[in-house]
């Protein structure tokens, strides 16, 4: 009872800080306490392992969360609570303090994060915290199996941030880097694995959040291929290993696809035509595979080619008197359809403009035209030429 008694204001204070972690200094100062928060706030931008920017919200009051930690270690070294097995103390404690599990697990890695992220500590301070740490999973009460993966988290997450920070500024990883990893694995006693690896993972995916729609689709695509390409250049699947939301990974593909249509229209119909579309489409299946978004594909690629279809029907139509207008209207989306396939661009397009009356007679303006040859003139019928409707009957049968 005594040691609890002892024990609980001290989990308090742990419990105090751990939540502090997460909180700015406004926050603080709003809680009315006497010193505003500052002493909970340390420094975390120097030293061997000083490797987390001091700003970071992540990095606030982590000295506090391992001063407490160190002192509830030291009374439970001190008072000999842990020479007959597990302290009773401490459940109670972490019930008063209301510190659960999971918290448990976050203040061990915080206090470790602390300790590592210092600069200019005292030899024997940075020991005795250290020998601290590594008796803390018995007060906080879990095993040095869980204490060891917790600490190939925290390894982990300075590890590739600073390999990240290396790859950012020197463009390749050297002797230097290796030899802070192994530093860094030594002090935590785990093995860090694939740090390098993950560093360029981080990297391409900071990369790809950082590409922002300019409204110039060319720029647009010519961003997006560039950090594809990269990660391809390292062996990262783009579709797997990043991470990347498949809402994220379609909109990637989606600008490329657009850019490609686009470049695909200008070649079919340039002065220096070229009718085979067989390398375009080649380019996409194989976006398809890196982006792994095949779900729903032909429907996609129909309703991106949509957006240039509905455009040069409407357009052809306006064009009509114009025979030269339309029938380069019409080339273009024949080039789209002979894209993304003449059944898939139909079932995209507007009903509206599909079924105009005016459709047959921008066919017949084609099948005039010097430019027309029967295979495209097939493509176009296959388009826009109004088919008719279900009667209701048979749309409900």
């Amino acid at each position: 009872d005594a040691a609890a008694e002892t024990m609980d204001p001290l989990f308090a204070r742990l419990a105090k800080a751990f939540a502090e972690t997460s909180m700015t200094r406004a926050q603080l100062g709003d809680k009315g306490e006497d010193d505003r928060g500052e002493d909970l706030f340390v420094s975390a931008d120097g030293g061997d392992l000083g490797i987390l920017p001091g700003s970071n919200r992540a990095t606030q009051g982590l000295g506090g969360v391992l001063r407490h930690l160190n002192n509830v270690v030291d009374f439970y070294e001190g008072n000999g609570l842990g020479e007959n097995g597990p302290v009773v103390a401490s459940s109670v404690a972490y019930a008063s303090a209301d510190i659960n599990e999971m918290q448990r697990y976050d203040i061990y890695k915080k206090a470790f994060t602390a300790f590592l992220t210092t600069k200019d500590r005292d030899p024997e301070v940075h020991a005795r915290l250290r020998a601290a740490l590594f008796k803390s999973p018995a007060v906080l009460n879990f095993d040095d199996d869980r204490a060891a993966a917790l600490r190939t988290e925290v390894g982990m997450e300075l590890a590739t941030n600073y390999c990240k920070h290396s790859l950012a500024t020197k463009g390749s990883l050297d002797a230097s880097d290796a030899a802070f990893v192994d530093k860094l694995a030594a002090e935590l006693e785990v093995e860090l694995e694939n740090v390098p690896l993950e560093a360029k993972k981080r990297i391409l995916v900071d990369r790809f959040r950082l590409v922002r729609t300019t409204g110039h689709l060319a720029t647009d695509a010519a961003n997006i291929a560039e950090v594809r390409d990269a990660a391809i250049a390292m062996g990262i699947d783009v579709g797997q290993e990043l991470g990347i939301s498949y809402d994220d990974r379609e909109a990637y593909f989606s600008v490329e696809v657009r850019h490609l249509i686009a470049n695909e229209i200008e070649a079919q119909t340039g002065p220096t035509k070229v009718d085979s579309t067989d390398a375009v489409v080649e380019t996409i299946a194989d976006l398809i595979e890196t982006y792994h978004v095949q779900d729903e594909i032909q429907q996609k690629l129909g309703k991106i080619g949509a957006e240039f279809a509905d455009k040069y029907l409407i357009d052809s139509m306006y064009a009509l008197g114009s025979d030269i207008e339309t029938t380069l209207l019409l080339n273009k989306l024949i080039a789209t359809a002979k894209v993304v396939g003449p059944d898939d661009l139909r079932a995209a397009m507007a009903l509206d403009y599909l079924e105009d009356k005016r459709n047959p007679k921008l066919i017949n303006v084609y099948a005039k035209s010097r430019t027309h040859d029967p295979e495209r003139l097939e493509v176009l019928k296959i388009v826009i030429e109004p088919r008719p409707q279900p009667t209701e009957e048979e749309a409900s049968s």
